[in-house]
């Protein structure tokens, strides 16, 4: 299977101020956009690590490239990856949190900037005119800026808590979602977008056979493991989301905010009988673009 392209600007161990400063290099690895491994300091940090070895004249192999080149620096690395590249040294250390942030890059820009720019200070609990805010922001802008001139790329900033973070581009193509399976689960929390999806993972491997899954939590349906949740109710013309979503997501608050969906308190299974269609949508998946009928909704 043909290797996934990575644009990264820097690595998780490079802290933001120097992230403008460092040299774009493209890294090859070697998992399908949709299958990458959820652990950051695995994914996003063995790319930024690759590329500066590839930078370091003293460092690169004649024969073998960037893989053999990082296995000079024992320093630094202590194994190999499934695709024979090195793991960074503090991938064996304690894990820290890491958050990400998933744009829609088109025509080299940011899309919903400002929403974005909010739920950042959210995760980070500062103001949103922050430098901690402004510094992620303006590392993205400056990678879509490079980017291709193409509608849609997924942009990817991975970043925690001690001002590290990685950016990455990636091709986008929609989930094909046909059917949803109801699944339950009381005690689900992904009010902060993490990298670490395994609560998700571990609904959306209870879909038997379905596509995805809408996940009900105390009741009340929220989101399904991709996207944020709309129902059309014929009597009022109106579309309803959930009030309380697993995740608040970023072109839900431009939705909500322009007037075209109402938050709605009360969304239980039971209540799918009084709607006729669904739409499913989040930061690169637009609004119409995945439409069902409720009959696609399984118990």
């Amino acid at each position: 299977m043909p290797a996934a392209i990575f644009y990264s600007a820097a690595s998780c161990a490079t802290p933001l101020a120097d992230a403008s400063a460092r040299t774009r290099q493209p890294v090859a690895i070697g998992y399908p956009s949709d299958r990458v491994p959820h652990n950051p300091p695995f994914r996003a940090t063995a790319q930024g690590f690759a590329a500066k070895c590839r930078t370091r004249p003293g460092n690169v192999s004649q024969t073998t490239g960037a893989a053999t080149s990082c296995r000079a620096l024992p320093s630094f690395f202590l194994g190999k990856t499934p695709t024979d590249r090195p793991f960074p040294l503090f991938f064996f250390l304690p894990r820290m949190s890491y958050y990400l942030e998933t744009f829609l890059v088109a025509h080299r820009r940011l899309v919903r900037e400002s929403e974005h720019r909010l739920r950042l200070a959210r995760t980070l609990h500062c103001a949103p005119d922050s430098p901690a805010v402004s510094r992620l922001l303006a590392l993205a802008a400056h990678e879509a800026h490079h980017a291709p001139d193409v509608p849609r790329l997924r942009g990817r900033l991975v970043y925690n808590l001690h001002g590290e973070a990685d950016f990455s581009l990636l091709p986008y193509a929609p989930r094909r979602i046909e059917t949803l399976r109801l699944v339950h689960d009381d005690h689900i929390d992904y009010a902060l977008k993490r990298t670490d999806r395994s609560a998700l993972d571990a609904c959306f491997a209870r879909r038997r056979g379905a596509d995805d899954v809408i996940i009900v939590r105390r009741g009340l349906l929220t989101d399904t493991t991709v996207a944020n949740l709309a129902l059309f109710d014929p009597h009022t013309a109106r579309w309803y989301t959930p009030a309380v979503p697993l995740l608040a997501g970023t072109h839900r608050s431009a939705l909500l905010s322009a007037g075209v969906l109402t938050p709605h308190p009360a969304l239980t299974p039971e209540s799918l009988v009084r709607f006729t269609r669904l739409r499913l949508f989040n930061a690169l998946l637009g609004w119409g673009e995945c439409e069902l009928p409720i009959t696609a909704v399984l118990r």
